[in-house]
């Protein structure tokens, strides 16, 4: 699971990582009035990583044990 607090959902989980908030990642977020809004990092963090950007280690993680490619960046 990848989640910024600890929902009810997350005290529940095996694995918990931390996510990254708004201010931590760059993107697009779609409001609640359906409007796209730009995202800009605030700062460099530690720790929290981006949704893509977990995706990604586990992915080469799981290919290092020959569990399969699933990413190919």
């Amino acid at each position: 699971m990848h989640e910024m607090f600890l929902t009810e959902t997350a005290k529940v989980a095996d694995i918990v990582f931390p996510a990254a908030s708004a201010y931590e990642k760059d993107g697009t977020v779609t409001n609640t009035s359906g409007e796209v809004q730009m995202l800009h990092k605030g700062a460099e963090v530690m720790g929290p990583r981006g949704d893509f950007d977990l995706l990604k280690i586990l992915s080469h993680q799981l290919e290092k044990l020959g569990r399969g490619k699933a990413f190919h960046y």
